[in-house]
């Protein structure tokens, strides 16, 4: 039995995947990418993913709601629906940061 002070350190690279979700992986990195607020739609357009926009939008949520991570940035209405854009809490978009 080995003593608590003499334990190898946490790997968090290879710990983080295994407890985030793989979509709320892909979420933060395509807004990380862009830099800009993006909805469900926007990051289902990005490609390359085969998750549809509900997962998104639940993921979303998640990360807005329960992981204080992102907020609702913006809603706006698109043919009836309502858009909702988040971005990081902590960040300012690079759209709105001063040169």
């Amino acid at each position: 039995m080995s003593k608590r002070g003499s334990e190898e350190p946490l790997d968090w690279a290879d710990l983080v995947p295994l407890i985030v979700h793989k979509t709320k992986l892909i979420i933060l990195e395509a807004m990380l990418w862009i830099d800009e607020p993006l909805s469900a739609v926007d990051i289902e357009r990005m490609g390359g993913h085969k998750i549809g926009t509900s997962s998104l939008s639940y993921h979303l949520r998640g990360l807005a709601y329960e992981l204080p991570v992102l907020d609702l940035y913006d809603e706006e209405r698109v043919r009836g629906a309502w858009r909702k854009l988040y971005y990081f809490r902590s960040r300012t978009p690079a759209s709105k940061r001063k040169a």
